[in-house]
């Protein structure tokens, strides 16, 4: 049996291969079993989260997990334009797309409504499916309507792939910081997610300021704002490109444009996730 995966360089599907499929099998075979619940375990150690040793060793250890998943940061806008983009292309009649429950939250056993939103696509979702851990196959329209009740409740959309390889892309992840351990471990030693394609810009003249509004300070779950004589701008080397605060902005001070510096390119082409706005942004 064929498994389909992406290619960045050509931007299409390809056929996976047995060893790359076996691996990431068995990977996600012992995800939800030993390596969510070993991750999960360190970051409930103050020992290791609140000392300074702890923190450098935590650090290492996430370095050292370079072929783990790693996720790049996006908006819900992208989020849907990657759905639409692997959707459209040529390749199997099998579906694209599989929801299920968040592993975190399989693994650990604390749960963040919605209960199902793991998105797996390509050959995760052929993955999935066969592990039999309450996965379902699904719609484009079903993936994007997971995709907005997350992005409602304020959680972070990351697009991850396993050896930091755009041919290893495999899921859509809707993360929140209590459960999700790549947001965790990011929030601790600032590995494990990556900056995506775009960058929020404020406008202070526009800004209803902290007393009036502030739902961006709410919203932010990396500490990318400051206040500024009553009003809030962003401060943009913290700004990790996720556009939780746009909708949210009572004065419509804020926006989302092209990050000019976007690191991930050759993983994951700006034009997917951006779309004919990628010119517009990069002018």
């Amino acid at each position: 049996m064929s498994h389909a995966g992406f290619n960045p360089e050509k931007q299409k599907l390809r056929d996976i291969g047995f060893f790359h499929y076996l691996v990431h099998w068995l990977y996600s075979y012992l995800e939800p079993k030993i390596i969510l619940k070993l991750t999960d375990y360190l970051l409930e150690k103050k020992w290791l989260t609140n000392t300074r040793w702890g923190k450098k060793l935590m650090l290492q250890i996430a370095r050292a997990s370079k072929d783990l998943p790693h996720g790049i940061v996006i908006t819900l806008e992208a989020a849907e334009r990657v759905v639409d983009f692997l959707d459209q292309l040529e390749g199997p009649d099998d579906g694209r797309f599989a929801l299920g429950p968040c592993l975190c939250q399989l693994a650990t056993c604390k749960w963040e409504e919605p209960l199902i939103k793991d998105i797996q696509f390509l050959y995760a979702k052929d993955i999935f499916m066969s592990l039999k851990l309450g996965y379902k196959m699904a719609s484009a329209g079903e993936v994007k309507e997971i995709l907005r009740k997350c992005n409602a409740l304020g959680y972070i959309h990351a697009l991850e792939m396993c050896r930091q390889s755009g041919r290893w892309v495999f899921c859509i992840c809707n993360c929140e910081p209590r459960v999700c351990a790549p947001t965790r471990v990011f929030m601790l030693t600032g590995e494990m997610m990556w900056k995506g394609p775009e960058i929020c810009q404020s406008d202070l003249k526009k800004c209803m300021g902290v007393e009036k509004c502030g739902k961006c300070i709410e919203r932010c779950i990396f500490d990318a704002n400051r206040k500024v004589n009553g009003r809030i701008e962003v401060k943009l080397e913290k700004c990790m490109g996720c556009g939780l605060c746009v909708p949210t902005c009572i004065g419509r001070a804020r926006k989302m444009v092209f990050r000019h510096d976007y690191a991930h390119g050759h993983q994951v082409p700006a034009g997917i996730l951006l779309g004919e706005m990628v010119k517009n942004h990069a002018g």
